[in-house]
């Protein structure tokens, strides 16, 4: 993995990343993905750690404001 790993940082693109993306799921085990994980976001600053996360999670942001009134809202 770390061959591949020094792959995908050479080749710099969205392949190469998804290359490793798909050979990670195959060859790590859950734990040490997270932990691959975790040590590349608190690489970053946290406004940048913040917004890689949520587009890898599909965040869905601040809420709409209510139609109606709040507990009008709520109840339909």
């Amino acid at each position: 993995m770390a061959r591949v790993l020094g792959y995908a940082l050479t080749y710099a693109s969205f392949d190469g990343w998804d290359w490793f993306r798909l050979l990670a799921m195959v060859r790590l085990t859950a734990r040490e993905r997270a932990s691959l994980a975790y040590a590349a976001l608190r690489s970053l600053e946290p406004e940048q750690a913040e917004m890689t996360a949520a587009m890898v999670l599909r965040a869905a942001g601040a809420p709409m404001p209510p139609f109606l009134r709040g507990m009008e809202e709520a109840r339909f």
